[in-house]
């Protein structure tokens, strides 16, 4: 009568967030960063070493979307997504991953604030029937709370893990 559950460690083990014997893996100490699957989604990324972490800098914004962001006809999800579902074989692990993306994962969000940083287009231009000004400056509002946290994370000696704080950092020195 007991439901069969699967254990914490057997979950770190199968997202390789830690070795055989209960240490760390460099993923796993960049998952401790963060909340949720904020962590499993950046260390992914991080570790393909053909994503530019410029590129990656503005992707980082689809991790806090939410759904407004999603088209419903979207078939491309985007490199993050991409990396997340090569890492992770599309785990599913509640609050976490669903097919092995970030929970509150949503594609539209990156390009928006692309669009609104980087080419200096008007927010009320990216308005659509579903897409709300104030899901806008959420995502922007969210976006750089990420940037913030990436700048104020813990230093670990890796040169990518380095490179994405110190852009985050110069990002939000230019806002």
């Amino acid at each position: 009568t007991t439901p069969i559950t699967s254990l914490p460690a057997q979950a770190w083990r199968t997202l390789e967030l830690i070795e055989a014997d209960g240490t760390p893996t460099r993923r796993g100490i960049l998952f401790s960063f963060f909340q949720h699957g904020e962590g499993l989604a950046i260390a992914a990324a991080l570790e393909d070493p053909e994503y530019p972490v410029a590129e990656l800098l503005f992707d980082l914004a689809n991790l806090r979307g939410g759904p407004r962001f999603s088209e419903e006809d979207a078939f491309d999800l985007g490199r993050l997504a991409a990396c997340c579902q090569k890492a992770f074989r599309n785990a599913d692990f509640e609050g976490y991953l669903r097919f092995g993306i970030p929970t509150d994962y949503a594609a539209g969000a990156s390009e928006a604030i692309r669009n609104v940083v980087l080419h200096g287009l008007g927010k009320r231009q990216l308005l659509t029937p579903t897409l709300r000004l104030g899901d806008i400056e959420r995502a922007l509002l969210e976006w750089k709370s990420l940037l913030r946290h990436i700048s104020h994370a813990p230093s670990y000696p890796w040169e990518r893990w380095h490179s994405l704080q110190q852009a985050a950092a110069r990002q939000l020195e230019s806002d």
